[in-house]
């Protein structure tokens, strides 16, 4: 039987809830973290970066978090998922908070951060996803596992992102807000894409579950998490497993 592990960050919570399909034997390793991500890759095993993290895990085989994860007796890898934090307002340095898109933003808006071209946020993007954690395990765990390991993007946002915070991107974008999403989104998932590529291009990329959704910005509100926009729920996550499973 092929042995499955999902590993990830907050978004691993929406597969969890939706659980494996009958007959497949699949182990999750998660650490919360909208940078995350946090881990220490050595070899063939994984451990918390900060020794101090509990990471949520749900194993057929025992494994102690302190010997790490053992990562030989997977065929098959997810991470979920891969790309920038939530753009919510406290987070003053994400490129999609500090910086207005000048292609969409609302000419009647009082934006407050400067308006910049797409090639210049491009360019703030790379430099912001550098350094990030979650960037760097996903690099580790891509030299380490090779075809053998498939990436998730996060998720658009529902529509409810846009009156999140007091509504910045509805005042900053207007009508436009999701457009600005989409072509954030996208640009993202390619930087993303183009590093991993660099470090090992057999790795699996998943697409959103409906590449549609790029045409209004936004993930479904049927499939987001009713508490948060930035999060999706169990159909979303059922919806992914089947993504991968046919994919892997």
């Amino acid at each position: 039987m092929i042995r499955r592990l999902v590993i990830g960050n907050s978004h691993v919570a929406a597969l969890k809830a939706a659980g494996a399909p009958d007959g497949l034997e699949i182990d999750w390793f998660a650490i919360p973290g909208g940078y995350g991500p946090a881990l220490r890759v050595e070899g063939a095993r994984v451990w918390p970066a900060d020794p101090a993290a509990k990471p949520s895990m749900c194993l057929h085989r025992p494994a102690d978090p302190f010997d790490g994860l053992d990562l030989s007796g997977y065929q098959q890898v997810l991470f979920s998922a891969a790309g920038p934090p939530a753009a919510r307002a406290a987070f003053v340095r994400h490129p999609f908070v500090a910086l207005s898109l000048a292609a969409w933003a609302d000419p009647a808006a009082d934006h407050g951060p400067a308006w910049v071209s797409q090639a210049v946020w491009r360019l703030a993007l790379e430099r912001a996803l550098h350094p990030q954690h979650g960037v760097r395990a996903l690099l580790d765990l891509a030299a380490v596992l090779g075809e053998r390991l498939t990436v998730q993007p996060v998720p658009l946002p529902s529509a409810r992102a846009v009156d999140l915070d007091g509504g910045w991107l509805r005042h900053r974008y207007g009508a436009e807000a999701g457009a600005a999403v989409a072509w954030a989104w996208s640009v993202q998932h390619q930087c993303l894409r183009e590093r991993v590529a660099r470090r090992s291009p057999s790795v699996r990329w998943l697409s959103l579950p409906d590449p549609d959704w790029l045409q209004t910005g936004f993930t479904p509100s049927a499939l987001a998490d009713p508490a948060d926009a930035w999060h999706m729920n169990a159909d979303y996550g059922a919806t992914v497993m089947r993504q991968w499973l046919a994919a892997a």
